[in-house]
């Protein structure tokens, strides 16, 4: 499998603030947006390394999805 260009040149994360994007690792291009109680945890439908992730929302104290108060979504099942 030839990788994107995407896959090859942004594989990190970036934080602004309370923000982070993270790339094509093993997040799978997601946004965690940091609140004073835990976490706001969205990833849409994207393609990464030849599979489409399935999009997920989760409210999380730990930004973990086990953890979740509240999640949604076909790719939030933990």
């Amino acid at each position: 499998m030839r990788e994107s260009f995407m896959e090859r040149h942004f594989g990190g994360h970036i934080s602004i603030g309370p923000i982070t994007v993270y790339g094509y690792n093993a997040m799978h291009v997601a946004v965690n947006i940091r609140t004073r109680w835990g976490y706001i945890c969205f990833h849409p439908t994207w393609k990464v390394f030849g599979e489409w992730w399935k999009w997920y929302f989760y409210i999380s104290e730990d930004a973990t999805p086990y953890n979740a108060r509240f999640k949604m979504g076909p790719g939030a099942s933990c």
